[in-house]
């Protein structure tokens, strides 16, 4: 697919696959998938940073599937899956066992939400080298309640403030 989409089209960057085994070696981008799966929201955060901090090297992070990707070679890196911080609105909550899961312990408030997606957000918009990311995700699906709106596309949160957190400017877009 990505050598046939190359040929329709050379003049936008395509990627071989999303987050996990890069086995085309004409890819022109590269990326992983990064969630904080810790339950101790500080510490998985600090670990983020950490997997993070290389680029300036060449190091990029790369999925534990990625033992059968080629090895990155100094395309862009971006981070095309992160957050996934499973919150239910409160009111619709379901009585007893919870069937539903998201990445991480979940937020006990949908201040501490906000909270998590503006660190997260800021380890990636702060890295000089990382030239984008993608939250996941958009919508609540079975059995991931981790959206930014529900399965019927309803918001569970205030998009202006999700929009401030994310609109400084990038430390790549810095000199620009």
């Amino acid at each position: 697919m990505f050598l046939a989409t190359k040929a329709m089209d050379t003049t936008r960057p395509v990627l071989d696959t999303s987050g996990y085994s890069h086995r085309v070696a004409e890819a022109d981008i590269y990326d992983s998938h990064d969630y904080i799966t810790d339950a101790n929201f500080a510490k998985g955060l600090a670990s983020m940073v950490e997997r993070h901090a290389g680029m300036a090297e060449g190091r990029v992070f790369a999925n534990a599937e990625a033992k059968w990707s080629l090895p990155y070679r100094g395309q862009p890196y971006f981070v095309s899956e992160f957050g996934g911080f499973k919150w239910i609105i409160p009111e619709e909550r379901p009585e007893g066992e919870d069937p539903t899961w998201g990445y991480g312990s979940s937020p006990k408030t949908e201040e501490e939400f906000y909270e998590r997606f503006e660190a997260v957000c800021r380890v990636l918009l702060e890295n000089p080298h990382m030239f984008g990311y993608c939250y996941t995700q958009l919508t609540d699906i079975t059995p991931e309640l981790n959206g930014i709106y529900t399965f019927d596309r309803r918001s569970k949160f205030d998009g202006s403030r999700l929009r401030a957190i994310q609109s400084q400017v990038a430390a790549i877009e810095q000199g620009f």
